[in-house]
């Protein structure tokens, strides 16, 4: 996961027993994820959502909600 989020450009800071990582241009998208040796399936959501909406953003395709 942490891979994942730093080839995306995101930064982390470590909050209690999470991650937090943050887009430095887009800090309103940001992912979290526990420190345990298993993750549930939710982070991996979680985390292709954030990018999915990166990627949404830079291209211009952001829809409004």
């Amino acid at each position: 996961m942490v891979r994942y989020y730093k080839i995306h450009g995101f930064d982390s800071r470590e909050g209690g027993n999470h991650t937090v990582f943050y887009h430095p241009l887009h800090p309103d998208i940001m992912g979290i994820v526990a420190r345990h040796s298993k993750l549930d399936g939710a982070y991996a959501k979680a985390a292709l959502g954030a990018v999915d909406k990166l990627l949404e953003r830079r291209s211009g395709r952001e829809t409004q909600r």
